[in-house]
């Protein structure tokens, strides 16, 4: 086997699922900076996408939005769960709720609300891909990068701090 073929097989494999082609293809623009991450298949409802699982198709991971056609994200995800155990499932959300969040928790999926952060995503991605095979590494791909956040996110929290002093009690 010569190097690229088993570079690409190390590869964290990503299927999306959502029917927002332009959020598809926002995050397939993020996921494919990280050298780590191949898109591995695209779908924009649950039904082609459940069809796929008996066959060779194997995601590492699946994206998936859980306001979709023909069938809800978390029923999608439920399928997914009972005929691949090992498939790590992040739900996505528009309209974030108590609800779909204790349903992403009942059958262990990570829950986020679209807009996050490319790096969040990542991080989702990269560190459960991380604990499942035994390796540990940084999570970004650069300490400066990492640093560049750090400083963003503190930057964001003393504005924010700022802010509240104006409030009324």
């Amino acid at each position: 086997m010569n190097d690229q073929n088993s570079s690409k097989q190390s590869l964290i494999k990503v299927s999306i699922i959502d029917d927002d082609m332009v959020y598809m293809d926002s995050i397939k623009e993020i996921l494919t900076q990280d050298k780590r991450i191949h898109i591995y298949r695209e779908f924009n409802s649950a039904i082609p996408f459940i069809s796929q699982l008996n066959s060779p198709f194997l995601p590492d991971v699946c994206l998936i939005d859980i306001v979709l056609p023909e069938m809800s994200g978390v029923d999608c995800a439920k399928l997914v769960r009972a005929r691949k155990s090992d498939i790590h499932i992040i739900l996505m959300t528009a309209y974030p709720s108590p609800e779909s969040f204790a349903a992403a928790k009942e059958i262990n999926a990570d829950y986020i609300q679209k807009g996050t952060i490319g790096e969040v995503i990542i991080d989702k991605i990269i560190t459960h891909h991380n604990e499942t095979t035994g390796r540990l590494l940084s999570v970004s791909n650069s300490k400066e990068k990492f640093n560049e956040i750090a400083l963003n996110i503190i930057k964001q929290f003393e504005e924010m701090q700022k802010n509240f002093s104006k409030l009324s009690k």
